[in-house]
């Protein structure tokens, strides 16, 4: 089975986008910028940071590709 048709826990993704001491300054920013985000905004950027796709979120999520693709268009213009 392939990352795409495995069911990805996001819970257990969603620690690995937290800011680390490691972390450079604007990776600091961008992961704080996320972790702003609205609870179904993060798991929709988190999910498409990897699995990589619209329609592979979309299968996850059990929404459209074209849903998932409006809410990174929107989660694109919050974290400018």
């Amino acid at each position: 089975m392939n990352k795409e048709e495995e069911k990805i826990d996001y819970n257990k993704i969603k620690d690995d986008y937290l800011p680390t001491e490691y972390d450079d300054d604007d990776m600091v920013e961008l992961k704080n910028k996320v972790y702003q985000l609205t609870e179904p905004e993060r798991r929709v950027l988190l999910l498409y940071a990897e699995l990589g796709s619209y329609s592979a979120v979309g299968r996850q999520l059990r929404c459209s590709a074209p849903t998932v693709r409006k809410y990174i268009d929107i989660i694109r213009e919050k974290i400018k």
